[in-house]
């Protein structure tokens, strides 16, 4: 699954915030191939009251970098994460 289609399914993010969201994992490879680290992008999930902090995120989006050995082994993209 793609960033932009789970951006359409979260459904509650401005199309402003949805184009800023793809502009900035546009530039994600350089920073993660400067950085010898993986990037993870985590979007709140709205399922949380107004007003609440949120308890589960979305991973939205993950850059690996080419420089260096990448954490994760498998694509994170799609996954819900608790707070914790």
């Amino acid at each position: 699954m793609t960033s932009s289609e789970l951006t359409r399914q979260l459904g509650d993010l401005p199309e402003a915030a949805q184009d800023h969201l793809e502009r900035l994992m546009g530039s994600w490879g350089m920073l993660a191939d400067l950085s010898f680290s993986d990037l993870v992008l985590y979007v709140p999930v709205a399922e949380e009251p107004p007003g609440r902090a949120p308890e589960h995120f979305v991973v939205l989006g993950q850059m690996r970098p080419t420089t260096s050995q990448t954490l994760f082994e498998s694509d994170l993209v799609g996954e819900v994460a608790e707070e914790a």
